[in-house]
This record gives C-alpha cells, sequence and structure tokens, in this order.
C-alpha cells in the first residue's frame, strides 16, 4: 500500500507539471520545427487506410501531410491548436467538446490522444462526428513509476497499455477494424457500431 500511495504521489507530481507548463505546450506546436519529419511515415500508413473520395477531418493536422496524400475527390478538413492555414479550425479538445469538430467520414486523429486528459469522453463524443475513426497511440509498455514519469515528460497525460487502449475504444462505441504498427506507436482502424454521424 506505501509503494502504491509512492507511486500515485509521483504521477500526481508529474501531472501537476504538465498542468503548470501548458502555455510552454501550445508554445511547442506554434513553433513547426518541433513537428517532426518522421512522422511523415505514420501518415503515409493512415492515407492508405482512407478511400478516395468521401470526406476527412485531421486533428491535430501539423503541417497538414495527410492533406497531400489525399486525392481531390477527397474533402479534407485540418484541425489543430494553431492556425497555420486560413481553412485550419482551431479546437482544443482539452478545452472544448468534440462537437466542436467538423463533421466527416472519417476523423484522423494522429499523435493526439497522448495529450488529452480525457480520452474516453474525446472517443465517445467523436461517434457524433465521424463513421469511421483512424487513432495512433504510444501505448504504456509497463505499468511503473519511472515509465509514467518517462512519458509525462514527453507532455503525455494518460497511460494506457495497447490492451486497455483498445478497451477504451470499444467502451466508448468503437469497433476496431483494424490494426497496424508504426514504430512503437499502434494505429487503429475503427468504426461507430451505430453509424456515427448519420444516427438519427
Amino acid at each position: 500500500m506505501r509503494r502504491l500511495n509512492l507511486f500515485k504521489r509521483l504521477f500526481e507530481v508529474a501531472l501537476s507539471k504538465v498542468f503548470r507548463f501548458r502555455r510552454a505546450a501550445n508554445a511547442r506546436w506554434n513553433n513547426s520545427e518541433n513537428l517532426s519529419l518522421d512522422w511523415n511515415e505514420r501518415t503515409a500508413v493512415i492515407a492508405r487506410l482512407i478511400p478516395p473520395g468521401g470526406s476527412v477531418t485531421d486533428v491535430g493536422a501539423g503541417l497538414q501531410n495527410l492533406r497531400k496524400l489525399m486525392p481531390e475527390s477527397t474533402m479534407y478538413t485540418p484541425v489543430d491548436l494553431i492556425k497555420r492555414t486560413t481553412d485550419t479550425v482551431v479546437v482544443d479538445l482539452n478545452e472544448e467538446s468534440p462537437e466542436k469538430l467538423p463533421q466527416a467520414d472519417y476523423g484522423v486523429f494522429s499523435g493526439v490522444i497522448e495529450y488529452i486528459h480525457t480520452p474516453s469522453s474525446v472517443l465517445a463524443g467523436s461517434r457524433a462526428r465521424f463513421k469511421f475513426i483512424i487513432v495512433t497511440y504510444a501505448a504504456a509498455r509497463k505499468a511503473s513509476a519511472a515509465e509514467y514519469l518517462w512519458r509525462s515528460t514527453n507532455g503525455w497525460v494518460n497511460h494506457y497499455s495497447e490492451t486497455d487502449f483498445e478497451l477504451l475504444l470499444e467502451k466508448a462505441g468503437w469497433a476496431v477494424l483494424e490494426r497496424s504498427r508504426w514504430g512503437d506507436q499502434i494505429i487503429f482502424l475503427a468504426e461507430s457500431r451505430h453509424g456515427g454521424h448519420n444516427d438519427s
């Protein structure tokens, strides 16, 4: 019990630091140099999961490399904390409801969920916006204070194992159709169990 309390305390301290430097994190994403080119490979994997035509909302769009991989027949809408282009929809999912997200056939959350304080609410709320979602997640490798502190230094505020994250998707109303890997991240393609934004 004493070890568990210490573990919880260490996690709380790390989490408080994340809250304290939240503005600094926003400044980080405002600097394009902090957007890794390595993510282009992940984006290419995601693009292959989206059929031509239809519509895509790219949450955490960054430099909008996904747009470049979409055919002209696909309607692409970028969403981010920073308005990098005139058509970018600015939404902070730590402050605002998923209802602010533009509706689309596909919602893409690439490198986003790790930074969300209430991922279950965001994923559940996204069912009203999208028929399908593509979500990447860097799962926690083990439940330990060292692992959680390491993740927190990246600004990550949740720490699910791969199994627990898939369960989180299912509880939020998503049925996982496909999973693939990019480095140490899992890429999930999931479908809303009740038809997403076409529910009536």
